[in-house]
């Protein structure tokens, strides 16, 4: 029921947008990166990159050593990178385009519509934590490469920066010398002297620009990837229960709801699916009943209602942590023919659906200025969402692809403020399904179980007797600043 979000400094909330939506129109087609120089494929063209930068560094005039020991020490570190293990080179193949968030400077044909900061050198910093992280979660990422490949793209960054730096001496150098007042046979002599400078300075920056563009893709698609920090009050292992309420049902006399629904003839099952379905009678009354009740209670408690987008861009979906290629996670909208588009549109035109979630909110305060005096920002909305069929799915109207759902919001300016906006919510929902008299419990959700996106979730859980276990009722999730 419930998606909670802390956005991190509200006056930019979520994305910067670089470009307006005229512009989006102008771009073309899927992007196959043209960063050959670092592919197994160019091994010899890679070397000799190399060596054009230790050249450069031995002809630098007026810092010979200091470019020297710059660029050999990358160029050394590019080679221990680049050694052959197993038949194979240790390079960052070069490829299509598998990101909306990020997509590299490189590209001429594609580019994202934002600006993002993934804080990695925060990360890589608190190393011990996200090797944690990741194995309390039961994900397979190798934090070793991707802290090694990280701190080889800031070496190059570094170098590169330096490299610019030069080249604008030397220009400046040049533009002195044409003011200047000095013999014009010193004059020529200190000019064919720059010149030479200025075209290995050239040359030197072009093929290591190449290279820092291979890593910083390789790096960043691999950050995109990375989940977000577990608070400390997430458990490790198994859930947590914090409260219950009622008592459970006798689960040898329980009935299953589908012969209950079909006997008084509540629901009619659609012929397109076996999860396609319409409430009928008193049933559906109920559900209406329902919404608009959890409705007068959240908007008494300062919750405002808003109208929301249903159908997201891949750019919004991943943000939220959803990978939008995975159709197990989200659908995605096939051309007119039922074809799937993913390898024929541009990225920030892969169109998807879910309906009334986190999508919806993150998808409308992209493009909203939200003032500090107004956190926090309590937000409410009412609609359909749509859930893939996924294998675990529970049998009848407890599995159903598409249901009502009411979403709430709350976001607030920092962590302490989230803490106490978490707990005041989760109070509030407990509270509110208690009224329905059932046999639940409240559970904090264990570290495995968590999104790519969360940090703590809190549940409302009820026994489903025909089931034989828990079904989920409403959630609470803290998000932190990791949408933003």
């Amino acid at each position: 029921m419930t998606s909670y979000c802390r956005l991190h400094h509200m006056k930019r909330v979520l994305s910067v947008t670089k470009a307006s939506a005229t512009n989006c129109g102008e771009r073309t087609g899927i992007h196959v990166s043209n960063l050959n120089i670092l592919t197994a494929g160019n091994a010899n063209h890679s070397e000799r990159c190399f060596t054009s930068l230790q050249g450069h560094s031995e002809h630098s005039v007026g810092s010979t050593v200091d470019c020297e020991k710059g660029v050999i020490q990358i160029y050394r570190t590019l080679q221990r990178f680049c050694q052959p293990r197993y038949g194979h080179y240790r390079l960052p193949a070069a490829g299509k385009h598998t990101s909306s968030l990020f997509v590299s400077d490189a590209s001429a044909q594609n580019t994202s519509l934002v600006e993002i900061d993934l804080g990695l050198e925060r990360r890589v910093a608190r190393k011990k934590q996200l090797v944690k992280n990741i194995k309390l979660r039961g994900m397979k990422i190798d934090v070793d490469t991707f802290v090694e490949d990280f701190r080889l793209m800031k070496r190059l960054e570094k170098e590169k920066h330096r490299l610019e730096r030069e080249r604008e001496e030397i220009a400046k150098k040049m533009a002195e010398l044409k003011k200047g007042k000095d013999k014009q046979e010193d004059v020529r002599a200190t000019r064919e002297l720059l010149t030479s400078q200025g075209k290995r300075v050239k040359e030197a920056l072009k093929e290591l620009q190449r290279s820092w563009w291979v890593w910083e893709e390789r790096v960043m698609l691999a950050a995109l990837g990375l989940p977000n920090d577990i608070r400390a009050q997430t458990p490790e292992e198994d859930v947590l229960v914090l409260e219950s309420h009622g008592e459970i049902p006798d689960i040898s006399k329980a009935q299953s709801h589908l012969e209950i629904v079909k006997k008084k003839h509540l629901v009619r099952f659609s012929h397109v699916g076996s999860k396609a379905y319409y409430l009928l009678g008193q049933l559906a009354t109920q559900e209406q009943c329902l919404l608009l009740s959890m409705v007068d209670q959240l908007t008494s408690n300062h919750f405002h209602q808003l109208a929301c987008p249903e159908i997201f861009r891949s750019l919004v979906a991943e943000g939220c942590g959803v990978d939008y290629k995975d159709k197990t996670q989200i659908y995605s909208l096939l051309d007119k023919d039922g074809h799937d588009t993913t390898d024929s549109l541009r990225l920030d035109d892969f169109m998807h659906i879910q309906g009334t979630s986190l999508l919806s909110f993150a998808g409308y305060l992209a493009k909203t200025v939200v003032q500090t005096s107004c956190l926090p920002y309590r937000q409410l909305a009412v609609g359909r969402q749509y859930k893939p069929e996924g294998e675990l799915d529970l049998p009848g109207l407890f599995g159903v692809t598409q249901s009502m759902k009411t979403v709430i919001l709350s976001a607030c300016s920092d962590r302490v403020s989230c803490a106490t906006e978490f707990n005041k919510i989760t109070a509030l929902v407990w509270k509110l399904y208690n009224k329905l008299n059932l046999a639940m419990r409240l559970v904090v959700i264990p570290s495995r179980d968590l999104l790519l996106c969360e940090s703590l979730r809190v549940g409302d859980t009820d026994v489903g007797p025909s089931v034989r276990k828990y079904i989920k009722l409403a959630h609470v999730s803290c998000i932190d600043d990791y949408v933003a």
